[in-house]
């Protein structure tokens, strides 16, 4: 049997660095498709792919390597930086990184959990999901912005009321999708028999763990209740499904206390 080759990826907006196994010279590749389909195709189908989670700039190169038939992984990045500091590794520069990511791969690839994509309704639902929180989150911008100013205050609230109609139009879009599938539809019916979880808290939970029909699992209740992180909790299905869809890293420590009020 072949021998994996551990290839680390360190993904910015314009750029990514790769590292053909862990002592690898950094090479870059245009973040577009074009750019990363041709070097895929050089790509020997015994690789393994690595990469932190980050935002959105890793998700085209995500699709297109595993649409290729590669294996792939998103890193937890919070892992990968302990990984480092365990290291002692003080450099700080693309190459690095993407060297590190490749090490911790080989090192740990038994355990981690492969990228799988996800189904048209949850990617719908993701995409929704985040512009809401978006959307949210510049709505009580502008209502600092414009406080305590008496000469804008018509303007503010027309300005807020036509964010709560465009807010209200997004929520009946959510439910739809989720009401179009019957494993979200149970598992959000299920999270809201948990008191304190609203509509939007948990169409949230159930599309982020929907992989793994996180609904089934006894820990949702206590994760919430308790405000600990899936990794906390020692909880594998938790764990696996936010690994699945990269979120693990930023979205996991944030989901208690970021949910505890609905919008």
């Amino acid at each position: 049997m072949q021998e994996p080759l551990f290839i680390g990826v360190d993904v910015s907006k314009a750029e990514l660095v790769v590292v053909l196994g862990p002592d690898g010279a950094p090479r870059s590749v245009a973040n577009d498709a074009v750019s990363i389909a041709h070097w895929l195709a050089q790509i020997p189908g015994h690789a393994l792919i690595a990469m932190e989670s980050t935002g959105r700039y890793h998700a085209l190169l995500v699709h297109l390597a595993s649409r290729a038939g590669l294996q792939v992984y998103v890193l937890n990045a919070r892992d990968v930086y302990f990984y480092a500091r365990a290291l002692g590794t003080r450099a700080k520069t693309d190459g690095v990184d993407a060297r590190i990511i490749a090490r911790y791969l080989a090192e740990h690839h038994s355990r981690l959990h492969a990228w799988q994509p996800c189904s048209t309704v949850h990617g719908q639902l993701q995409q929704l999901l985040t512009r809401r929180a978006q959307v949210v989150m510049h709505r009580a911008a502008l209502r600092q912005v414009c406080t305590g100013v008496a000469a804008c205050a018509v303007e503010a609230t027309a300005l807020q009321q036509a964010f709560d109609v465009f807010l209200q139009a997004l929520d009946a879009k959510v439910q739809a999708l989720i009401a179009s599938d019957a494993h979200l539809a149970q598992g959000c019916a299920r999270l809201r028999t948990i008191s304190g979880i609203g509509v939007q808290t948990a169409a949230l939970l159930a599309t982020a763990a929907e992989p793994l029909r996180v609904c089934q699992c006894r820990c949702a209740g206590g994760l919430l209740r308790s405000g600990s992180t899936p990794q906390r909790l020692r909880c594998p299905a938790w764990t696996a499904a936010l690994e699945q869809e990269g979120t693990a890293a930023s979205a996991a420590p944030d989901v208690p206390s970021g949910l505890r009020r609905e919008s």
